[in-house]
């Protein structure tokens, strides 16, 4: 008897089925996108095994980590691999389309991944923009409603512990795993949901590039790499996506590699580490709700022993007064980078910044603080109908022994014809001052000087 009722229960286990093969009998043949995509969230959501490891993937992937992605990407298609999908998709293209529209950038998610675009503008749900390769230019695709849009967004700051998109703070900057930079409004500062997200790194900086896209001339880097190894101060300069920072990180890999060089910043766009993780390189990110503003974090760079010192960006919210003192406190071979239209406006646009923060001085006083910071400045200048961007000047900043402020053309791009970023060259207008070939002179080679074409007879003993 109890043999028989052994049988009985094992003939009864085989015959019940399991809850997979329950799912299954349920399952359809063949699964739209939608019904596939509600798989796979249900069984990230069920499964027991690694549920906090892949929690982990997803939420990296949407902060914009790579690698995350194309492991969150090979999750999904696991999920997908016994699954039949309608309309003759593949199950690559269906893990990407759940993808981006459960954890991605939902319709301009393909635009992110394009090699080729500089940056994504969301105006509103129907109205965006990307640019290419420098080139704006209006797309079809649009979000379904300005929900979809507050999703996207509050998507892609899941990882920036405190800061939030709503009325109560309206407008964001975050800055992505990958380097991509955000900025994102709501009302009341925006009638509804907008961002911009500028890609980190799309163009490969090498000195080929930058002539064969006519940024520069072979002579032109020449001149600027030797600023750099004779650690002049130099500031950037130029309109929004001008490649002034671009061109930053790439001349700092011409910086000695005994130098220890410090970055303060809002955001760290440069990520220095990520590309130099050779050299002796500190980053500091402002962080001002937890008592790490920019004048604090001076301080402590100031404790870290720092042979030269970046600031990223200054915008007149701290960090024109840091950039001044960074270059004014011996830390030669300090560089930053600002919005100005010329080395002119520069000088008195800085000043104009250091007053707004606070400083007590005369405008006339303050421009002569920033004039004796900055030796050079580099001024940068982007066409977005074109798409070309273009180093237009090199000019040197000189405080005379009268305390005069003297601006000496050392390179300019000179057009030969109507348009002004079409054809033409680089002329090399003046020599550098004494003053200023005496300290490149220090740390550069007195031959790299002479190539440059600039007399090295005036070099001097003092500065």
């Amino acid at each position: 008897m109890t043999k028989l009722l052994d049988m009985l229960v094992k003939l009864f286990k085989s015959e019940t089925p399991t809850e997979e093969q329950n799912e299954q009998v349920k399952r359809p043949e063949k699964l739209t996108i939608e019904e596939a995509k509600a798989h796979v969230q249900e069984q990230i959501f069920k499964s027991e095994k690694n549920r906090e490891e892949t929690q982990g993937i997803f939420k990296d992937a949407m902060a914009g980590d790579r690698n995350a992605y194309f492991k969150a990407l090979g999750i999904i298609k696991d999920m997908l691999a016994d699954i039949k999908l309608d309309d003759n998709i593949s199950c690559e293209e269906a893990a990407e389309i759940i993808y981006s529209q459960t954890w991605g950038l939902d319709v301009v998610e393909k635009y992110y991944r394009d090699k080729e675009i500089d940056e994504i503008r969301v105006n509103s749900p129907d109205n965006i923009y990307v640019v290419r390769r420098g080139k704006s230019e209006r797309i079809k695709e649009s979000f379904e409603n300005e929900e979809k849009v507050e999703t996207v967004i509050k998507r892609m700051i899941i990882d920036d512990v405190g800061i939030s998109l709503d009325r109560s703070s309206p407008r964001i900057e975050s800055v992505r795993k990958d380097g991509s930079r955000l900025t994102a409004t709501c009302y009341p500062v925006s009638k509804t949901w907008t961002f911009v997200l500028r890609k980190h790194n799309t163009f490969e900086m090498t000195v080929e590039n930058l002539i064969k896209h006519k940024t520069l001339d072979e002579k032109t880097w020449e001149i600027l790499k030797l600023l750099v190894r004779g650690r002049v101060n130099i500031l950037f300069s130029g309109n929004v996506g001008s490649g002034k920072t671009s061109l930053m990180r790439k001349l700092i890999e011409q910086t000695d590699p005994a130098l220890r060089i410090l970055v303060i910043g809002k955001d760290l766009e440069l990520k220095l580490l990520e590309h130099y993780p050779h050299k002796d390189i500190i980053e500091l990110e402002e962080h001002a709700y937890l008592g790490a503003s920019m004048k604090e974090l001076f301080e402590t760079a100031l404790r870290e022993s720092p042979d030269c010192i970046i600031i990223e960006e200054f915008r007149g919210a701290g960090e024109a007064v840091e950039a001044i003192r960074a270059c004014t406190r011996g830390h030669y071979g300090s560089m930053a980078s600002a919005h100005f239209n010329n080395a002119e406006e520069a000088v008195e646009g800085t000043a104009m910044m250091m007053l707004e923060e606070g400083l007590s001085l005369p405008l006339e006083l303050a421009k002569l603080r920033v004039a004796r910071a900055f030796n050079v400045v580099v001024q940068m200048y982007g066409d977005a109908i074109t798409g070309i961007k273009k180093l237009i000047s090199i000019t040197e900043i000189y405080v005379d022994e009268n305390n005069n402020i003297n601006y000496i053309p050392l390179v300019e791009w000179v057009p030969s014809c109507e348009e002004y970023m079409g054809e033409g060259k680089w002329v090399f207008r003046s020599n550098p001052s004494p003053k200023l070939i005496t300290h490149i002179s220090r740390t550069a080679p007195r031959e790299e000087i002479e190539k440059a074409g600039w007399d090295t007879g005036c070099i001097t003993c003092g500065l």
